[in-house]
């Protein structure tokens, strides 16, 4: 009886995954519903009548620094110390904050952001729209809600983070690159995108794996150049070695004792690296005789080698044939590589897979997946949606519950089972082309 139950279970899911309607309208309900459902603890927290697992308010903190950091750059302050962490220059596009009370310019950042999140939209249209894929005004209108109710982008909104202007950034490159394959506007908006936040300089590599992006990485070199000279001029040599240092500080990870790790307070962790992850597993074993530093370069040692194997896999894959013309491939590679620089960093906040929304939406709408690819990145999805909810259970029950989340909370496997879906994509686009 329960195995006739199981194999109708079964059937249903796999009828789901194959009916391509039905599947897209399920992703969407998830997504909707978590996301209205956490909007509603959000307010619940806001007028106090819930607790926030995370401490504090979470209602545009991280702005406070993008804000406390212009203003002492307007007094003449090293502006670090308000704990950013971000290039020198991005200083300039955070100056006119300082000239506006903290309420206003959180009123300022969020309808920006709103009205980012609508221009994203309608550039992702374009981006369908040149992949064959023609959205009416009812679609755009749920893509809309579904960007907007993401986890990541929510919870980016409600912190007033810059990730989402990172990510119209992103999104103008892939436009500019593979739809209009002008490469040179694709190095600026990179270029300013790098000096806002380091990492979106791993695209500049697909340079060597499509023919369209190709004078991107000698382009993007040229446009940064200039930019760093004349960062290097505004604020001399001394503030960017701080920055260094901070930003390597900031990509540290320290080896706790075993009782620390276990700390069900630890549950609210918002590092979803798997790097993270492995140091935590080290802290439970307490390795003996061999000293942080060590691990450290170990475990670094490790991930370029994985990067740099996998960077030339993909190399000698385009020379193959028409690999480097093909729109999929285009796709798969641009996808990797920012899967890739999340999930090798040492630190990679919730809010950042922010960035994986475009890839998200190539996946689900122009990407020929089978089963497998439909499952992988359901539940992917489903990962990033449940975040905070598997915060908020964990935390009721505490215990050992709250203790694994911390250990690896629902995001790090949402950006494994991504990275794994990219790289089983790849591999059926190797051997089968499609």
């Amino acid at each position: 009886m329960r195995g006739d139950k199981m194999k109708r279970i079964e059937k249903s899911i796999f009828n789901l995954l194959e009916n391509d309607k039905k599947y897209k309208i399920s992703i969407f309900i998830i997504i909707l519903l978590a996301g209205v459902n956490l909007w509603i603890f959000r307010i619940l927290m806001l007028l106090g009548l819930f607790s926030n697992p995370h401490g504090g308010n979470i209602w545009f903190g991280d702005f406070s620094v993008y804000y406390n950091a212009a203003n002492l750059y307007l007094d003449g302050e090293n502006f670090y110390d308000a704990g950013l962490l971000y290039p020198p220059l991005s200083i300039i596009f955070l100056l006119p904050l300082g000239y506006f009370t903290f309420e206003q310019a959180c009123f300022l950042i969020s309808l920006l952001n709103l009205f980012l999140l609508f221009l994203i939209v309608i550039i992702i249209s374009e981006i369908l729209q040149y992949h064959g894929i023609f959205l009416s005004n009812i679609e755009r209108t749920l893509i809309f809600i579904s960007i907007f109710l993401f986890y990541p982008i929510s919870t980016s909104f409600v912190a007033g983070q810059i990730n989402i202007s990172i990510l119209f950034l992103i999104i103008l490159s892939y436009y500019y690159i593979f739809v209009k394959g002008k490469t040179t506007y694709a190095s600026i908006f990179l270029s300013v995108a790098t000096i806002l936040k380091v990492w979106p300089f791993i695209l500049i590599f697909l340079n060597f794996f499509h023919q369209k992006a190709k004078g991107l990485f000698i382009k993007y070199l040229s446009v940064i150049g200039i930019l760093s000279i004349a960062s290097i001029f505004l604020f001399g040599f001394s503030l960017h070695i701080r920055f260094f240092r901070t930003f390597l500080n900031f990509q540290k990870i320290p080896i706790s004792s075993p009782s620390e790790v276990l700390q069900p307070s630890n549950a609210v962790d918002t590092n979803a690296s798997p790097s993270n992850t492995i140091f935590k597993l080290l802290s439970l074993f307490n390795p003996p005789d061999i000293s942080p530093t060590s691990i450290q370069l170990f475990w670094t040692i490790l991930k370029i080698i994985f990067v740099v194997f996998l960077l030339y896999y993909l190399y000698k894959l385009s020379r193959k044939g028409e690999v480097s013309s093909s729109a999929k491939w285009g796709i798969l590679t641009f996808s990797l590589l920012i899967i890739l620089v999340l999930v090798a960093s040492n630190t990679t906040w919730l809010y950042y897979a922010s960035f994986l929304v475009l890839p998200y939406i190539l996946f689900l709408f122009v990407l020929k997946l089978d089963v497998v690819e439909k499952a992988l990145l359901m539940v992917s999805l489903i990962l990033f949606s449940i975040q905070e909810h598997v915060i908020f259970l964990s935390n009721l029950l505490g215990g050992k519950i709250a203790s694994i989340v911390y250990i690896a909370g629902p995001t790090t496997y949402a950006y494994l089972l991504f990275l794994i879906l990219i790289l089983y994509s790849i591999r059926r686009f190797e051997t089968q082309g499609k």
